[in-house]
């Protein structure tokens, strides 16, 4: 298994260049709590995640910049004002669509990472997040118990045909 088994291929992926308030409508619209940036020629320039939006720096009342909370309404101004490219993360991981499902695992697992873009030369293909892996180890699961089930059904069926 690999992570183009893994992948959702319905990537919703925001600009660098709105605000956070639209970004912030757009993952929630979406159901998803993080999703990839691309630039205007679609290649992968950085991740936005609803934490992101909420840590954005705010200008205090004495001027400073500060990702503390004051009022909701210092915070709103600033996630309509600030653009994505200004808060979304520069370093991120990525996967090709051959990575083993394992190593996607450990990535989503080990270093916190959450989602994983698949990226073929720079444009996104592909979204694995923690509900994919969790998914496929299920479906492997029931695939287990099915064997199990039958290798049951079959010790069973070969008991009873023994003569007593």
């Amino acid at each position: 298994m690999q992570a183009s088994d893994l992948m959702k291929r319905n990537v919703v992926t925001i600009r660098p260049d709105i605000s956070l308030a639209t970004a912030a409508r757009i993952l929630l619209r979406a159901g998803v709590y993080a999703a990839p940036v691309v630039n205007e020629a679609g290649r992968l320039v950085g991740m936005i995640g609803l934490k992101d939006i909420l840590r954005a720096p705010a200008r205090s009342d004495l001027g400073v910049w500060a990702t503390r909370y004051t009022s909701l309404t210092t915070r709103a101004r600033a996630i309509a004002r600030t653009p994505v490219g200004h808060v979304m993360a520069r370093r991120f991981v990525t996967v090709s669509p051959e990575t083993p499902a394992a190593e996607v695992a450990a990535l989503l697992i080990n270093r916190e990472r959450h989602p994983l873009p698949v990226v073929v030369e720079g444009q996104v293909v592909g979204v694995i997040g923690r509900a994919d892996v969790v998914a496929a180890v299920l479906a492997l699961v029931d695939e287990t118990t099915e064997e199990l089930r039958g290798s049951d059904d079959e010790t069973a069926a070969g008991e009873s045909a023994q003569p007593a």
